[in-house]
């Protein structure tokens, strides 16, 4: 990243907002991928700029995060933050260091889960970007005793902000804006974040309670598509299948190859996912007769997953003012076989460090992050059965290491629970293991359960997110969508498939009257037109040409 000044801050020349809507906005990033998160927007009557996350890009699209933002990051007042995964938080640093000093707007969880994330990637660029975290200015919309989703949040005259709950991450929210148009009427328009998969009926995964509506009211949706165009097997989104086969793969694994089960995984949500399906499958195996007097002991090996799990003790158990869990799955009582207390009283033992007695011969444990109390790997495979450890694409951190020495044995097995990027070792092993050809016999065995744990709403879901509304409810408007946060592919299948929804009619649903994908135009939120379009191609041409030569030089560096 070039070191920032003040003075070549101010000489930079920074793109400019319209001033004909009075709510005017503009997609930055996610436009042609699923990262980099961002939307800029303009309120013209309090003369306020403002984002909607802002989000680094990630994989093969992290070369943007090098360049300029389009705006002046000190012209904004503030940024309302939808969760704290990296593509929606992780430039929040680079904007404090080029001059942002408004507020950022979020739940108390998602300000605290941001914070772990971004002062864990400032390891690598060190005290300055200690300090640029340090600086922002929290806002944190739930911290009054008064809270409830949905109660709106005055911003500037004329323009407020709602949160709604989303089942996607801890703390994640819809962000509703409403203000007030050129004709006195109040308009809306909701950013989805990241939609989850729970759904009303089925909270399959086990930590987050389902919901995440958008308004009646909404007059713009926009929805993410990273998966867009895939529609998972039912059977994904069953929390029963997906312990047995967990418990099964255990079991064959431990029980009868006497070998041992790695499992990588992300320190954000999946890990904590985890913990609770373990200890379900351990607590099950202590009814079991054949399993009753052996020992199974389980080790998380993930200095961030621990971390992250400080953060989710507290609040994953918050109340709410009228006395109900503010997230938790009410279904995962009954998931564990215990009560909600006990389940929060083991999460607090597995953060002190302490093992956790989950079953009669069984513990999980967090390894100790003492650099004098810390195990070599062998010895930790010698005294745990099952690792659960950092990088869920086993690239980095601990499970570069295990790997070494569990994947030349057969007797074990590597299961996979998150997306594999193209060129990470998780994606290797499991193409190996797509491919008999290649395929070693004498290795690990590879189980992917990826589809299992995606906290990613599929296509069906994403429909049902858009148009979904209650029954007793009369529908207010006919709302425009807008697609971002995808592969083209992707955006394109979802558009049609909402505009084939759209067209059946059907009584219960939300009304859906036109579906735009994402770009680089400003868009009059007010008269629902494109603003200036001839001027905007004109600016796009120019900018690819000036980011190919930027790709260039970097390819050389």
């Amino acid at each position: 990243m070039q070191n920032i000044t003040p003075q070549n801050i101010n000489s930079r020349k920074f793109e400019t907002h319209p001033k004909t809507g009075s709510l005017n906005a503009r997609f930055v990033g996610a436009r042609e991928g699923v990262s980099g998160s961002c939307t800029w927007l303009y309120h013209t009557s309090s003369d306020t700029q403002f984002l909607v996350d802002c989000g680094a890009f990630q994989g093969a699209d992290e070369i943007p995060n090098q360049q300029d933002f389009p705006f002046d990051p000190s012209a904004l007042r503030f940024v309302l933050l939808t969760h704290a995964h990296m593509d929606h938080c992780g430039r929040l640093p680079k904007l404090i260091e080029e001059g942002f000093q408004g507020k950022v707007y979020a739940t108390q969880a998602t300000r605290d889960l941001t914070l772990t994330m971004l002062q864990d990637a400032a390891k690598i660029g060190g005290a300055d970007d200690l300090s640029h975290i340090n600086n922002i200015d929290w806002s944190v919309i739930d911290a009054d005793q008064g809270f409830k989703w949905g109660r709106p949040i005055p911003l500037a005259d004329d323009l407020r902000v709602s949160f709604l709950r989303s089942s996607h991450i801890l703390g994640a929210s819809l962000v509703s804006i409403t203000w007030k148009s050129k004709d006195n009427a109040d308009r809306t328009i909701c950013f989805s974040g990241d939609t989850g998969g729970q759904v009303k009926g089925n909270s399959y995964l086990p930590l987050m309670k389902n919901g995440q509506t958008p308004f009646l009211s909404s007059d713009y949706i926009v929805t993410e598509a990273t998966y867009g165009n895939r529609t998972r097997d039912r059977s994904y989104m069953n929390s029963k299948i997906r312990t047995d086969l967990l418990s099964g793969i255990i079991s064959r694994t431990v029980f009868e190859k006497k070998g041992r089960v790695i499992i990588p995984a992300f320190s954000l949500h999946r890990t904590q996912e985890l913990i609770a399906d373990i200890w379900s499958c351990l607590r099950a195996f202590d009814g079991e007769t054949r399993h009753a007097d052996k020992n199974l002991n389980v080790l998380i090996d993930s200095p961030l997953g621990r971390k992250v799990t400080e953060v989710y003790e507290p609040h994953l158990f918050s109340l709410s003012p009228n006395g109900k869990y503010r997230y938790l799955n009410p279904e995962l009582s009954a998931h564990l076989g215990l009560s909600n207390d006990e389940i929060h009283d083991g999460f607090k033992t597995l953060i002190s460090g302490e093992p956790l007695r989950v079953a009669k011969n069984s513990t999980i444990t967090f390894s100790s992050s003492d650099p004098k109390g810390r195990q070599s790997i062998h010895d930790k495979l010698r005294d745990n059965q099952i690792v659960l450890a950092s990088s869920g694409m086993c690239d980095f951190g601990p499970m570069k290491a295990y790997l070494k020495h569990v994947n030349n044995d057969p007797k074990n097995t590597i299961i996979i629970t998150g997306f594999q990027s193209s060129g990470t070792a998780g994606a290797s092993l499991l193409q190996s293991k797509s491919n008999s050809i290649g395929y070693d016999q004498n290795c690990a065995e590879v189980v992917d359960m990826s589809c299992y744990y995606s906290a990613h709403a599929d296509k069906s879901q994403l429909l049902d997110f858009v148009f979904e509304a209650e029954q007793d409810q009369k529908k207010k408007v006919s709302a425009t969508v807008f697609i971002n946060h995808g592969t083209r592919e992707a955006k394109h299948e979802l558009a049609e498939a909402i505009k084939t929804r759209a067209d059946k009619k059907i009584a219960t649903d939300r009304s859906v009257h036109r579906v735009l994908t994402s770009n680089a135009l400003w868009f009059d939120l007010d008269n629902g037109e494109y603003i200036d379009e001839s001027s905007e191609v004109a600016y796009l041409k120019e900018e690819n040409e000036r980011l190919k030569k930027e790709m260039l030089v970097y390819k050389k560096k």
